[in-house]
C-alpha cells in the first residue's frame, strides 16, 4: 500500500509536469515582510505533497513494525507457555512413578455390534 501510494504520487506528478511544463517553470515573487523571495509555487506545492505522502509512508511503516513486534512477542509467550506445560507434565509423571501410585485406568468405549439376547 505504501509503495503503491508513493509510485502513484510520482506518476501523477511526472504526468502533470510533462503536460504543464511552462506552468511549473514560472517564478513568482512573494513578499514575506522581511524579504522578497522568488520561487516556483507549483514545485513548492508538489514538495509539500511529497512530504505529506512520505510522512504517511513512515507512520504506516512504524505501525506495521509495531504490529509485527506484538505478534512476535505473543508467539514467544505462547512457546514459553507450551514449554512450561511440557515441564509440568514431566514433573507430574515423575511424581506418579516416585510415589508408586498407579495412574488412573483409561477406559475406552468401543462400538459393539453384538446383539444382546435373553
Amino acid at each position: 500500500m505504501r509503495n503503491l501510494l508513493l509510485l502513484l504520487y510520482l506518476i501523477i506528478n511526472v504526468f502533470l509536469y510533462i503536460l504543464n511544463m511552462e506552468l511549473f517553470n514560472s517564478v513568482v515573487d512573494v513578499d514575506f515582510g522581511f524579504a522578497i523571495v522568488s520561487f516556483m509555487p507549483l514545485i513548492l506545492l508538489q514538495v509539500v505533497g511529497l512530504l505529506f505522502v512520505l510522512s504517511f509512508y513512515f507512520l504506516d511503516k512504524n505501525r506495521e513494525i509495531t504490529n509485527l513486534n506484538a505478534v512476535q512477542k505473543l508467539t514467544d509467550q505462547k512457546t514459553i507457555l507450551e514449554k512450561n506445560i511440557e515441564i509440568n507434565n514431566l514433573k507430574f509423571a515423575n511424581q506418579l512413578k516416585a510415589s508408586n501410585v498407579e495412574a488412573p485406568i483409561e477406559t475406552t468405549v468401543e462400538d459393539s455390534t453384538e446383539v444382546i439376547t435373553k
